[in-house]
């Protein structure tokens, strides 16, 4: 397959082509279903104390919602029995989120489970009756905080960042206080959730560090009058070692440090070395509170789903099912306790349809699940959340993760649910396939392409073999052709089991970039200067477009610096440009990219406006008109303090 496009796409080109797998299992030979037992090799000395924890914010708005859930014999668990189930399941701590007040003015809540302080006191006594321990989960907003969104809830609004943090210590405090009264056991508590680039609406570390420290104070305090002992924990969205200096250098009070980690956007390598790199300089305990992964990229409530078979730029490490759901948790598992972390959390495991999509007649169900989404809060978020959310009256509706949970659309646990039980047992089943792998290619227009004769296929048991491939012989000469774009090849692949599995590979062909390491993949090539030290070539997975490096940005103090780059040109048209994505840079930053041939420049100015949605500023029509000709490639940015973000993929292309 070529797809032919036009210069201006071809950096786009090479982002699509690094992030697809190389290889990928077809259904030439079928691998693992729903109803395959799974094939677990135990954690070579996982401690019994080793925390593997669920979170089930979302349990009480989907009963609410009249969800039913089933043991493996396919009997209805009442609520007890459901918490007992993952407790006999290996899980060992529930978290709970807490919203401070999820509803406007008229009571009408905004979803997302309802997560308020009294919709976690059921969920955390349940827990807590069922023998579990419980991690309560403050967001300190009305709805849900994340690196994008950190707002103050409305009752703090206008407040002081002092005035706040007095605030977040009697709402923390009380909140505790409930939950010991009713005898729900506490034993750890997170202060924000995602807490990236801000915490309660303040962006500024010295004060986002008040309200992290009034909330610690309240847990000690708790604490101490319960005789209880509760570890205080920070999260991140994905780990850096500058959230860790900053919570040093304002000398928070906290005991764990936790990151996010969702192999679709981050590299799990990054989350072990810095969390390594935490513990090994702070002397604080380190764990993964969030993870998951998808069982099937079908939809089963008529809400979109957050990984898809759309979503052509997320990873898809690991199979598709639940199979591949119990790899992608022990991975995670074996990592952290590789560096003496403490435990790992699943996100979600029970947020499944209200109603699960017939095959035929889709509309009525649908119809159905919005009305009970609105009613009971069992959908990411309701209409009214739009008042607090306004992305939320945009896109309101059911479970985005209904394909990550550990549980099928009708309730009943996939064999997935019982993956920390063999963390440390072991289960054995029948061996398979479980992907065809290599590596990936991407090449200059006429170069030729030489595949390698042999694909690495990896089992279920975690070996890897090395099997001939056969290449379809038309897709590589396409390829060679000296065409430009995006070439499928194809091949097959026979394995132990006398099966042929197909072998795909994506194929970019590009013509040459004139800059050297356009992908900041090295140090080389590139001048910078800053000096406030706010932007480096550093190893990133959560704002990567590609490859494992970036031209990384950010500061509490206002951002200045130019990187440039200098290269010869012959006689020619020329277009030049990259990408850049990032947030909080207000309206008076400035962003240009550009080129400088002698004393003209060609600019492209361009602002930043959230996580991952890529700008791409470029000139065109740079006309050299002597061989040899230097010119100097340079990216600048004048930006406000706490502004944050990534180049990546620069280019110089002849037209």
């Amino acid at each position: 397959m070529n797809q032919k496009l036009s210069y201006k796409f071809r950096p786009l080109l090479l982002a699509s082509a690094l992030s697809a797998l190389f290889f990928t299992g077809s259904a030439i030979a079928s691998v693992n279903t729903n109803d395959t037992p799974i094939f677990v090799k135990p954690v070579s000395n996982l401690p019994q104390d080793f925390i593997l924890g669920m979170d089930v914010s979302s349990y009480v708005a989907q009963k609410n919602s009249g969800v039913k859930y089933y043991d493996f014999k396919g009997n209805e668990l009442d609520d007890l029995g459901f918490f007992k189930q993952l407790k006999d399941c290996g899980t060992t701590h529930i978290r709970i989120r807490v919203f401070n007040d999820p509803k406007n003015a008229k009571g009408e809540y905004y979803g997302g489970g309802n997560n308020d302080i009294e919709t976690a006191k059921k969920i955390a006594k349940l827990a807590t009756d069922a023998g579990l321990k419980v991690l309560i989960d403050f967001h300190y907003s009305d709805f849900w905080a994340d690196p994008k969104k950190q707002r103050a809830p409305k009752a703090w609004e206008g407040m002081s960042a002092d005035q706040k943090a007095k605030a977040c210590y009697k709402f923390t405090y009380d909140s505790l206080k409930s939950l010991f009264a009713i005898g729900a056991k506490v034993d750890m508590v997170q202060i924000g959730n995602e807490s990236n680039h801000g915490l309660a609406g303040e962006k500024d570390w010295a004060n986002r560090a008040k309200i992290h420290q009034a909330g610690s104070k309240a847990i000690r305090q708790i604490a101490k009058e319960q005789k209880h002992n509760i570890q205080v924990a920070v999260h991140f969205a994905n780990p850096e070692m500058i959230w860790a200096d900053e919570l040093n250098k304002y000398k928070v009070d906290y005991d764990i440090f936790a990151s996010s980690f969702y192999p679709y956007w981050h590299k799990l390598s990054d989350v072990k070395s810095v969390l390594k790199q935490v513990k090994e300089k702070y002397g604080k305990q380190v764990m993964v509170v969030e993870t998951s992964y998808v069982n099937t990229l079908e939809d089963g409530d008529g809400h979109p789903n957050t990984e898809s078979a759309f979503k052509k730029d997320d990873k898809m490490e690991y199979p598709v099912t639940p199979q591949g759901q119990a790899n992608a948790i022990r991975e995670v598992v074996q990592n952290v306790w590789e560096i003496d972390g403490i435990g790992v959390f699943y996100w979600e495991p029970a947020w499944i349809p209200v109603q699960e999509l017939p095959k035929k007649n889709k509309e009525a169900v649908i119809a159905a699940n919005k009305k009970i989404w609105e009613k009971y809060g069992s959908g990411w978020a309701s209409k009214a959340a739009a008042e607090f959310d306004p992305e939320a009256g945009e896109y309101h509706g059911g479970s985005a993760v209904d394909n990550e949970a550990l549980f099928d659309f009708s309730g009943h646990p996939l064999p997935s649910l019982n993956i920390y039980k063999y963390l440390h047992t072991g289960h054995d089943a029948p061996i398979s396939v479980e992907k065809v792998m290599a590596r990936e290619f991407v090449i200059e227009q006429g170069k030729k392409l030489n595949l390698p004769s042999k694909a690495a296929v990896r089992y279920t048991n975690a070996d890897i073999k090395r099997y001939p491939v056969v290449w379809d012989e038309k897709d590589v000469s396409e390829v060679n052709s000296g065409k430009l774009g995006i070439f499928i090849v194809s091949g097959v692949v026979k394995a132990d089991d006398g099966k042929n599995y197909m072998a795909q590979c994506t194929v970019t062909v590009l013509s040459h970039n004139y800059l050297q390491n356009p992908g900041f993949e090295a140090k080389e090539g590139w001048e910078i200067q800053d000096k406030n030290n706010s932007v480096g070539i550093i190893p990133e997975s959560n704002n990567l477009r590609s490859g494992s490096n970036c031209l990384k940005f950010w500061d509490d103090e206002p951002l200045h610096f130019i990187v440039s780059q200098k290269v010869k040109l012959d006689k020619g048209v020329y277009v030049a440009g990259g990408y850049l994505q990032g947030g909080d840079a207000g309206d008076s930053s400035k962003f240009v990219v550009g080129v400088k041939v002698g004393s003209k420049l060609y600019e492209a100015n361009t602002n930043v406006t959230k996580w991952k949605e890529w700008k791409q500023p470029e000139v065109s029509d740079i006309v050299i008109d002597k061989d040899g000709t230097e010119v100097e490639f340079f990216i600048t940015v004048d930006a406000q303090k706490g502004t944050w973000g990534a180049f990546d993929d620069m280019y110089i292309y002849k037209k």
